[in-house]
């Protein structure tokens, strides 16, 4: 405790009792009730969801923090966001009932360093960057590549814990928290190869490729066994992200078990009265689990390129986990009847501004599949007034595409907003016209 002030751990606990206070109001039941209907099929009003961490220097402004103590400021801001997200956004996300701390986890994908470049705007963002690919030639240099390596700080994790329990435990549960990465293999071959190298080797050397694809799917593979053989692998069937900002609410997960005995959680050491974090016998197995998988990368090859070079690959991992939220801003509806057949556990797609929402909905009604739609940002990121009549237009058309379908709506990559109100106020036309379609 020597790291947070006591003026600071008070502060804490009135930011956790906050919380706690809108975690338990009437309408989170409600909301997660609706969660549920969506996820397992049943009739339901799409939930519209707002990403904010692309708009952070105006949805938590760095002289909103009191804390400044590192750590204290850590937990602060964490516990302040879902506050300000609630208060000044008002969308569809379910306050939480406790405080997650990540596993603290590194992970050597390949044996060999990738350079990161980032470019920075006139605020000093990182706005965009490239990879330095150390992979310069696919056949000649791939001996280079090594099994990907898992390392856990069980220490460091259970410290954090520790501290996080000692000053907000009795108010919010403190759980531990620990999903594998997102599925996704192409990505992981542009940064090997560059993404102009990606595509000539399937040219060049289209045997290489395939032997690079079967290596990554087996690095993917090994963290996602190791998460589970470590026992560092929980639950995502409630209140936290499948992918993209959408939420795992469902009955089908996990499967085969009760789930109570797997739920990490502290207990009161015998005696001494300390609490001390501990799991239960059994585990969770990656078939209880909701991952992310995406392929972005292939948005300019041909579906028959795709089925032969990366399907068959992202086929195999999406196999080993209970379900898959599938898709980021590819074009979705070229390869989507292959991508159904081959991974027939995706109980969500990503719908971007990419992606035809029209055919989309022909193809995901009555599947019980949801349509994750992600609007333009356009209409909140460029700067002046929010124009709601355009808006209102953009949200109708896909509530009108998605008729007959499970739909949710994510509001992504917002790089700027200024004004906080004009999301909010997407937030309420969005929510009203998601009710008149369904009413």
């Amino acid at each position: 405790m020597a790291c947070i002030t006591q003026k600071e751990r008070l502060y804490l606990r009135e930011l956790a009792k906050k919380q706690r206070e809108y975690a338990s109001l009437p309408e989170m039941e409600e909301k997660e009730k609706a969660w549920f209907d969506l996820n397992m099929g049943r009739p339901a009003v799409p939930p519209v969801v707002v990403e904010t961490w692309t708009f952070g220097q105006d949805m938590m402004p760095e002289g909103i923090l009191r804390c400044t103590s590192p750590k204290a400021r850590e937990m602060e801001y964490r516990l302040l966001k879902q506050i300000r997200e609630y208060e000044l956004i008002h969308d569809d996300k379910v306050v939480p009932k406790e405080y997650p701390v990540d596993y603290r986890v590194e992970i050597d994908e390949f044996g060999i360093p990738v350079e990161e470049r980032h470019a920075v705007d006139a605020q000093g963002r990182s706005v965009g960057y490239e990879y330095h690919s150390p992979i310069r030639d696919l056949e000649e240099d791939f001996h280079l590549l090594k099994p990907a390596a898992l390392e856990i700080d069980r220490r460091g994790t259970q410290e954090e814990a520790q501290l996080a329990e000692e000053v907000l435990g009795d108010i919010l549960p403190v759980t531990l928290r620990g999903i594998p990465p997102i599925i996704a293999m192409p990505w992981q071959a542009s940064r090997l190869l560059g993404l102009e190298g990606m595509m000539l080797s399937m040219y060049d050397c289209p045997k290489a490729m395939h032997k690079l694809m079967a290596y990554l799917t087996e690095n993917q593979i090994r963290i996602m066994e190791a998460y589970e053989r470590e026992g560092i692998l929980t639950l995502n069937n409630r209140n936290q992200e499948t992918g993209m900002s959408s939420y795992g609410f469902t009955e089908e997960l996990p499967r085969g078990r009760e789930e109570g005995i797997r739920q990490a959680a502290f207990r009161k050491e015998e005696g001494s009265g300390r609490a001390v974090f501990s799991k239960e016998e059994g585990g969770n197995c990656l078939g209880d689990i909701w991952l992310w998988a995406e392929a972005e990368e292939t948005a300019s090859i041909s579906p028959e390129m795709f089925r032969e070079f990366f399907l068959p690959y992202m086929a195999r991992a999406c196999s080993r986990v209970g379900l898959i939220y599938y898709g980021c801003c590819e074009p979705m509806e070229r390869n989507w009847p292959g991508l159904v057949q081959a991974i027939p556990n995706i109980r969500k797609v990503s719908v971007s501004p990419f992606s035809n929402q029209e055919q989309m909905g022909e193809m995901l009604r009555g599947t019980g599949i949801v349509f994750s739609r992600k609007p333009l940002a356009n209409y909140l990121s460029i700067a002046g007034s929010f124009d709601e009549d355009a808006w209102t237009d953009h949200i109708r058309e896909t509530l009108q595409a998605a008729r007959g379908c499970q739909c949710e709506i994510i509001m992504r990559d917002i790089y700027q907003v200024g004004n906080l109100g004009k999301v909010r106020r997407a937030v309420e036309l969005a929510k009203g016209l998601a009710l008149q379609f369904t009413a």
